[in-house]
């Protein structure tokens, strides 16, 4: 049996259940065969995986494991975190956050959330995984996140103070605003 909270998606009615999927969305692999959900992210973000395992409420000790990969020529530590269960697995399937999804993701249902008010958290779990926070060269503070064109607009017509959408040159299908 699973030891973690596997209906923790059943309702998305608190910040952190709306951050922890919008995270997933960025930074989450639904694998396509395993019913399995991965994150795996930077050694030095280990305390941020070891937060979501406590979210789910992931009873194993020491579920957040630590590697190291070479990639390039270069040594990269990484942590990485997965949990495997079917109905786990499917709702997030349900509420967007599908397999191979970086080229075809797009923004989940508004009426996924109880209360439009966290659609905010949502997009901040986003952010915080395939978003960056700089100062401009005039000393503001910029925010900007990548994906889909689908996915951004959605995120550019309920936020419009984020701005255009802009398209990599070097890859048509990665986007940002």
């Amino acid at each position: 049996s699973p030891r973690f909270n596997i209906s923790v998606f059943d309702i998305i009615d608190s910040e952190y259940k709306a951050y922890w999927l919008g995270f997933l969305y960025a930074d989450g692999y639904v694998s396509s065969n395993h019913k399995q959900v991965e994150v795996s992210l930077k050694g030095e973000d280990f305390e941020h995986l070891v937060k979501f395992s406590k979210f789910l409420q992931d009873e194993r000790d020491s579920p957040v494991k630590i590697s190291t990969i070479v990639s390039g020529g270069k040594e990269f530590t990484r942590c990485r975190y997965i949990v495997g269960n079917e109905h786990f697995y499917n709702r997030l399937i349900d509420l967007g956050c599908v397999p191979k999804k970086s080229l075809i993701l797009t923004f989940p249902d508004k009426g996924i959330f109880t209360d439009q008010k966290l659609i905010k958290d949502f997009v901040r779990g986003y952010v915080d995984g395939d978003g960056s926070l700089s100062n401009t060269a005039s000393g503001r503070l910029q925010i900007s996140m990548i994906g889909t064109t689908d996915f951004l607009e959605s995120i550019r017509i309920m936020f419009p103070e984020f701005g255009n959408i802009y398209t990599d040159k070097r890859n048509s299908n990665v986007h940002e605003i």
